[in-house]
């Protein structure tokens, strides 16, 4: 972001500006930010640009860098923590800066594992030497500390004739929506005289949602008829299954006629 101040503006003055931050999640807060017009030389300090979400009982970096316009000298900075939110730290105390260097120093969040889940800011007051200052300010969402998982997908039914193949998708999605990471095995069953399945080997879980895909294939002698082929996902301790249910057409009767011989009577003496 970029501010712009006409000339003949005042200096040494605080002019505050607000911006609407937005996470992955659609979570949003409302950050201020100050600045000060001087005519030796400015910085400008900008927090992290979104809302950082966090679980209970860990922890969180907020970067805020501070970028030289001009300015030379010493910015020392000052720490506002959430008043009754998660502890604050600031990895530094001060910065010297020459025209256009910049540095970043980071605010980590630590939040308890009892903390209410909620939206908490601190603030980073930015003091320069000779006199100049900024704010910026820094926004977590606290979120239930859910243990990692996953979930595999309902599959939509599929039609195939006997004696055909026909592939089919599934998706394997950690939950939370950024906590499961790691490989998952995949095994497909096919029961009795059911079309066989085979599948993806695994599939690797590094953020966000994962695809994989299958195959299934019917024999010719496979009898019409619909079955339902289970799907088996296993990480570590995590298992987790699904099933496709498949519609056999064109293949054996599903059920057989008996045949009846004639059977003779002999009439005893």
């Amino acid at each position: 972001m970029t501010a712009s101040f006409p000339s003949g503006t005042a200096t040494g003055t605080l002019y505050g500006f607000a911006l609407t931050l937005t996470d992955s999640k659609g979570t949003t807060a409302q950050a201020t930010g100050y600045t000060m017009v001087s005519t030796a030389g400015q910085f400008y300090l900008s927090g992290p640009g979104t809302v950082l979400s966090v679980m209970q009982g860990s922890s969180v970096s907020a970067p805020f860098t501070l970028s030289s316009q001009g300015f030379t000298g010493t910015v020392s900075f000052t720490l506002y923590p959430p008043g009754a939110g998660p502890s604050a730290s600031l990895d530094t105390s001060s910065w010297n800066l020459t025209p256009g260097s910049s540095d970043t120093s980071h605010v980590t969040f630590t939040v308890p594992a009892t903390m209410a889940p909620g939206i908490y800011s601190a603030q980073v007051w930015a003091a320069g030497s000779p006199a100049y200052e900024q704010w910026a300010t820094a926004w977590v969402n606290v979120i239930p500390n859910i243990t990692p998982d996953f979930t595999i997908s309902a599959f939509n039914p599929v039609s195939i004739a006997a004696g055909q193949s026909i592939n089919f998708s599934g998706v394997i999605s950690p939950v939370p929506l950024s906590g499961y990471t790691g490989t998952v095995k995949l095994t497909g069953l096919a029961p009795g005289d059911a079309p066989g399945i085979s599948l993806s080997d695994s599939v690797s879980i590094v953020s966000g949602p994962q695809s994989f895909n299958g195959t299934i294939t019917s024999l010719t002698s496979t009898v019409t008829c619909s079955y339902m082929l289970p799907v088996s996902a296993v990480s570590g301790s995590l298992q987790h299954s699904g099933s496709v249910q498949v519609f056999v057409q064109g293949g054996a009767a599903p059920f057989a006629t008996p045949s009846w011989g004639s059977v003779g009577v002999t009439q005893g003496a």
